[in-house]
C-alpha cells in the first residue's frame, strides 16, 4: 500500500496545482502605500474596499494576475479597467486604459496608466479585488478582499456576518 501512495504522489498524481501568478501592479511592489484596505463591517457599511499607492500621472498599471478584462470606462466619472481573474475581479482607477474589453491577459501585462484623479489626496492608483460571487444567503457579508493580503498569500478568513 506504502508503495502505491509513493507511486502517486511521485507521479504528481496528488501534488496540489500549483497556486495561479500574482503579482504587483506597479513597479513599487507594496511600498508607497497611501491608504490600505479597510474592512466594512457588513456590506452597506463604510470601508475602504481596495488599496491606494502612490503613483504619479504615466506610471504604467499591470494586471494582478492572469484573466481577461471585462471593463473599460468610467465609473463615478473616474476611468477605470476591470479584470476578471475566475473567482476574482480586480478593479484599478484612475487608470486610462491600453487594454480593451474582452482582451486576455497574462500576470503582469499592461492593462493602462495612471492618470489624474481625486481620489486621494496625492497621485495615487486605487486597486480593488472583490469576489465575482457571494450567496444570497450572506448578502450582508462584503465581497471585497484585501489586494495586499492576497498577493502576499496572507490567510483571509471569511466572514461569519
Amino acid at each position: 500500500m506504502n508503495l502505491i501512495v509513493a507511486a502517486i504522489f511521485t507521479l504528481g498524481v496528488l501534488q496540489p496545482e500549483s497556486a495561479p501568478a500574482w503579482s504587483y501592479s506597479l513597479p513599487t511592489g507594496h511600498a508607497d502605500i497611501v491608504k490600505g484596505f479597510i474592512r466594512p463591517a457588513h456590506r452597506y457599511a463604510p470601508g475602504h474596499r481596495g488599496t491606494d499607492w502612490a503613483a504619479p500621472p504615466g506610471t504604467t498599471v499591470h494586471a494582478l494576475g492572469d484573466g481577461y478584462v471585462t471593463f473599460v470606462g468610467r465609473v463615478g466619472g473616474v476611468p477605470t479597467v476591470s479584470v476578471d481573474h475566475g473567482p476574482l475581479i480586480s478593479s484599478y482607477q484612475p487608470v486610462r486604459a491600453t487594454v480593451a474589453p474582452g482582451e486576455d491577459l497574462d500576470d503582469g501585462d499592461q492593462i493602462g496608466v495612471v492618470v489624474t484623479g481625486v481620489h486621494c489626496s496625492s497621485p495615487c492608483v486605487h486597486i480593488g479585488l472583490r469576489r465575482k460571487e457571494w450567496t444570497i444567503s450572506t448578502p450582508t457579508v462584503d465581497p471585497y478582499v484585501d489586494p495586499v493580503a492576497w498577493l502576499e498569500r496572507r490567510p483571509v478568513l471569511k466572514s461569519t456576518l
